[in-house]
């Protein structure tokens, strides 16, 4: 079974780790997992954020959960308030797509919760199952440029009826 939870302390190791397969081939090197994690849990940074987890019940009193993705929308203190970066971190090699959809799912909920207008992605040029699947649910991408080594392009979408909902973060 899947379910989104709020993140618990316990679970930052596999999200970074989980990034870091998807935007760094699976280096887990110099620290580039703490740099991931600490830049989700800067105070600098306005968010709302969850993780899916796959839940397994034996009967006993605590179900084993192993975290499957990360969503989370963010922006900075200074930045525009109806403008949010979106994550989406999870498993794009999985065809089934159920974890993708759920985790979308849920960051359609939290933008219409902070009333936002648009919402977009910094995202690996060559990632090409991630791509599809945002662009395939209304994410324009931009022409390729490169950062760092790395070929990138930013997607964005307007919420239009999303942004019917209360302003606020939880």
């Amino acid at each position: 079974m899947l379910r989104i939870r709020d993140i618990r302390e316990p679970d930052w190791r596999a999200i970074a780790h989980l990034a870091s397969d998807a935007v760094q081939e699976g280096d887990h090197s110099d620290g580039i997992d703490d740099r991931w994690v600490e830049n989700r849990r800067s105070p600098d940074r306005v968010r709302n954020h969850a993780v899916a987890v796959s839940v397994i019940s034996d009967g006993s009193v605590e179900p084993d959960e192993t975290v499957v993705g990360y969503c989370g929308i963010e922006r900075d203190v200074g930045e525009p308030r109806d403008s949010y970066r979106v994550f989406i971190v999870n498993d794009w090699s999985d065809p089934s797509r159920e974890v993708a959809e759920m985790l979308l799912a849920h960051v359609d909920t939290m933008l219409r919760e902070v009333g936002a207008r648009t919402a977009w992605m910094r995202e690996v040029a060559d990632d090409h199952a991630l791509l599809r699947f945002v662009t395939e649910r209304g994410f324009a991408a931009s022409a390729p440029y490169g950062v760092a080594g790395k070929q990138l392009v930013n997607l964005a979408r307007t919420c239009g009826d999303l942004a019917g909902g209360a302003s606020g973060q939880r």
